[in-house]
């Protein structure tokens, strides 16, 4: 396996991964797979500690985290709001959560900026510690980068990513209705 960067140029297979990785139920899987090309070119140009996890020429993972994530998400948004308000009328069920989500961001101003890991996936076929090297890379350079602490959000439902961060020495901090609240010290 071969940890690297993550580049604009990953974001197309970035996107059929995660396709692949996440169903319905997360709100950017129903993005058709070229508006969630340019979700991931935004996400990986605006924030500092991308990976991706090769194995046989194969993108089998990948952590996309930074400083202040939302600042990727808000470009994304801002050039391409048709879309986003498209796949929110064809799939109502995620406007209280959108909804929600808006308002926490509008009242995080004030909050400490930590590394986040906004999104990190695997190959669902693949098995094999693909997740943690991932949480190692991003460990290892934000640390280099002088951080003692990152944080993330995972949603309630995914029982899976759950019992992974808990294994993997993460401790809750908070919820929302949506989500539980993680971070790890270093």
């Amino acid at each position: 396996m071969i940890i690297r960067k993550a580049s604009p140029e990953d974001a197309r297979e970035i996107s059929l991964l995660h396709k692949k990785a996440f169903n319905k139920s997360h709100f950017t899987a129903n993005f058709s797979t070229r508006v969630l090309n340019y979700y991931f070119d935004n996400l990986i140009r605006y924030n500092l500690f991308n990976y991706v996890l090769i194995e046989d020429d194969k993108l089998i993972g990948y952590l996309i985290g930074g400083i202040d994530p939302s600042v990727g998400v808000r470009a994304f948004i801002k050039s391409h709001l048709g879309s986003v308000i498209k796949t929110l009328l064809f799939n109502p069920g995620f406007i209280p959560e959108k909804i929600s989500e808006l308002i926490k961001s509008n009242n995080a101003a004030n909050i400490e900026k930590v590394p986040t890991i906004y999104i990190i996936a695997v190959d669902p076929d693949f098995s094999g510690g693909a997740g943690k090297k991932l949480l190692d890379e991003f460990e290892k350079d934000i640390q280099f980068n002088n951080y003692k602490k990152y944080i993330l959000s995972v949603r309630k439902n995914n029982h899976k990513a759950i019992k992974f961060y808990k294994r993997n020495n993460f401790e809750f901090y908070s919820e929302s209705k949506y989500s539980y609240n993680f971070f790890k010290s270093l």
